[in-house]
C-alpha cells in the first residue's frame, strides 16, 4: 500500500561485532523538534567527525541535545515497538550520533 522509507544503521559493539538496525520515520508531531536540531547542527559550522561527542553536545547546548536524544529515542521506539523503553533509552544514549544522519535521511528525503 504505502512505501515507508527506512534507513540502516550499523553499530559495532565493544567486541567488534557488527549489528545492523533499521529505522523508520518519526511521526509529524516530532518534525518541529527535528528542524530545530538540524538548525542547531547547521549553526555549528563543524562536522560531527571533527568533534568529540562531549564537545558536540556542548556546542549544541542543553535544549538541542535533549531534543536530539528524544528524537532518536522516539525513532527507536517506532522502529522497535516491542523493545523495553528503558533499554531503548540507554541504547539511544550510547549511540546518539550514529543515528543522526539516518534519522534525517528517513524523515527529510533529498531531492
Amino acid at each position: 500500500m504505502f512505501e515507508i522509507r527506512k534507513e540502516k544503521v550499523e553499530i559495532v559493539d565493544d567486541l567488534g561485532n557488527k549489528k545492523v538496525y533499521e529505522v523508520g520515520p518519526l511521526t509529524g508531531k516530532y518534525l518541529e523538534d527535528l528542524y530545530y536540531v538540524m538548525e542547531k547542527f547547521s549553526g555549528t559550522n563543524t562536522k560531527e567527525e571533527t568533534l568529540s561527542t562531549e564537545e558536540l553536545l556542548k556546542v549544541l547546548g542543553t535544549d538541542a541535545s535533549t531534543k536530539l536524544h528524544k528524537l532518536v529515542l522516539e525513532t527507536l521506539k517506532l522502529s522497535y515497538p516491542d523493545i523495553d523503553t528503558i533499554q531503548l533509552d540507554t541504547f539511544a544514549s550510547q549511540n546518539l550520533f550514529k543515528f543522526v544522519e539516518p534519522m534525517i535521511k528517513v524523515n527529510i528525503p533529498s531531492k
